[in-house]
């Protein structure tokens, strides 16, 4: 019986991830599950989050196993139901923290308990901050319009939060009409969101030409196939009859080391010069250490290149863990010695911020799913992201339009323009609200121009640093609180012979 309701609710739970269109039910099903372990102990608690989160993790992110048709399917299948344990293990952990606070009398903590978890899944060298519950607003432009003030951390407390009180009203443990609350709030929420979204956009002052080559994964990277791809995306190119401020290439358009294909830079650079227009492109690079000339640093990087210019770079700052790099292996430095695919990129050091027309700031796939990266380009005077990506390891699948959600909504949460360049889609571009200004289907080799106006950030994008140590510190005072009434309750209940309440 376990088994079945962990299968209901971790499918309810991943229909409620954008595009799949559950997402403002959320705190429901999270109540449901809430009351689903209320009465259990903490270990069969943890068991049952455990199993339904397998099953989310499952449901959401399937779409990884196509990484098996460009790499070795053993390695990668074994890769992927870690990863779908570890995250479980998450939700585990707050089931388990749930049934602790109700036998503690302190439910009150749990939403901050819970804020805590995903903090934590979003730092550090492990971090993979794609499932956090605040992305379940993304997929409606008027509940997604509060996050540019409490941030995606905010928004997933007060989910959170909801979810509690509903848990405990039907229990009867709270008020009759305690659910107007969270009912009212919601309600202002919407109506604030929706008068937001409908307010007048912002004129464009950027002409992007956004190139969408559609290169099969499987062959991008075969060297007797590179040609091919080059000829491809030049083809592509060459549907752009007017003049653009800026070309944007998805990421590994070159599929090389930048300094290994001399004759695409020169065509890049001719492009540059011939419509007077900056090129941003993708390719790797590979910078040699003068101290010793036997090593060096494989980095995933953007090109900006400019009329008359060889091309400023910008190297990828938050890798992919395990794709790109091992967690750890700047503390164990054996685990260099261990290769996972592509996993010896080290990362860049800054971030740059490039004009042409308005500022704007690189991001490189997986990086504008971190909440505060954006936040950092706004702080350095960038007022749209131009992101490039290559989704098509993810075949036709879910995997990319979760990525488009998640970009769009850190653009909105933060106040910037989004462009978004995609081997194989999906690319686009966004206002500053998450209005889409264009937007490409999936697997066409397309190319379109839009003029994308600049962002006015948020006061989130502009004070986010803070929200986020607030809430820090709100999660661990509520860890500190349950630290302290289970030492103080231990002693009274080891004499009682029964567990505290």
């Amino acid at each position: 019986m376990i088994a079945l309701w962990a299968l209901v609710w971790g499918l309810l739970e991943a229909l409620c991830i954008p595009p799949l269109p559950l997402g403002p039910l959320f705190p429901l099903v999270l109540a449901g599950m809430l009351l689903w372990v209320d009465d259990d102990t903490p270990g069969r608690a943890a068991k049952k989050g455990f199993l339904s989160g397998f099953v989310l993790q499952l449901g959401a992110l399937h779409w990884i196993h196509n990484v098996m048709n460009v790499g070795p399917a053993a390695t990668i299948a074994l890769g992927l139901v870690l990863l779908f344990a570890y995250l479980a293990a998450f939700q585990a952990l707050w089931t388990w923290l749930w049934v602790h606070c109700r036998r503690l009398g302190i439910p009150w903590a749990w939403p901050f308990l819970f804020l805590g978890i995903e903090l934590v899944r979003g730092w550090g060298q492990m971090a993979f901050p794609w499932m956090h519950i605040g992305y379940d607003l993304g997929g409606y432009l008027p509940g997604l319009q509060g996050v540019a003030w409490t941030g995606v951390y905010g928004a997933g407390l007060i989910m959170a939060a909801t979810a509690a009180v509903l848990a405990l009203w039907k229990k009867g443990e709270l008020p009759r009409r305690i659910w107007i609350v969270p009912a009212l709030f919601w309600a202002m929420w919407w109506i604030g969101g929706a008068l937001r979204w409908n307010s007048p956009g912002h004129p464009g002052k950027m002409r992007v030409a956004i190139i969408q080559p559609a290169i099969p994964q499987t062959r991008k990277w075969d060297e007797n196939y590179f040609q091919t791809v080059m000829n491809r995306t030049w083809a592509t190119i060459d549907r752009i009859h007017e003049k653009p401020d800026l070309w944007a290439l998805p990421e590994t358009a070159i599929p090389d080391l930048w300094s290994w294909r001399p004759d695409e830079v020169v065509k890049i650079q001719k492009l540059a010069a011939r419509s007077n227009s900056p090129v941003v492109v993708g390719a790797l690079e590979y910078l040699r250490n003068p101290a010793h000339p036997d090593s060096g640093h494989l980095r995933n990087s953007a090109f900006l290149v400019r009329p008359g210019e060889r091309g400023e770079r910008y190297d990828k700052l938050r890798l992919v863990p395990f794709s790109e790099h091992l967690p750890f292996d700047n503390i164990l430095p054996a685990l260099n010695q261990v290769k996972l695919g592509q996993s010896g990129f080290s990362a860049g050091e800054s971030l740059s911020v490039w004009n042409t027309g308005i500022p704007w700031a690189p991001a490189i796939c997986f990086e504008m799913v971190h909440a505060d990266f954006p936040r950092l380009a706004l702080a350095k005077g960038a007022r749209a992201m131009v992101v490039v990506t290559n989704d098509g390891w993810f075949g036709n699948s879910l995997g990319p339009r979760q990525h488009w959600n998640i970009h769009r909504f850190h653009a909105v949460e933060n106040g910037l323009s989004m462009v978004r360049a995609a081997n194989t889609g999906i690319s686009g571009a966004t206002d500053h609200i998450g209005r889409v200004l264009a937007r490409t289907e999936m697997m066409r080799d397309t190319a379109l121009v839009v003029s994308v106006p600049e962002g006015p950030g948020s006061f989130y994008g502009y004070h986010g640093e803070w929200i986020d140590l607030l809430l820090w510190m709100l999660s661990a005072g509520a860890l500190g609180m349950l630290a302290f009434r289970w030492v103080r309750q231990r002693p009274t209940a080891a004499a009682a012979g029964s567990p505290p309440r």
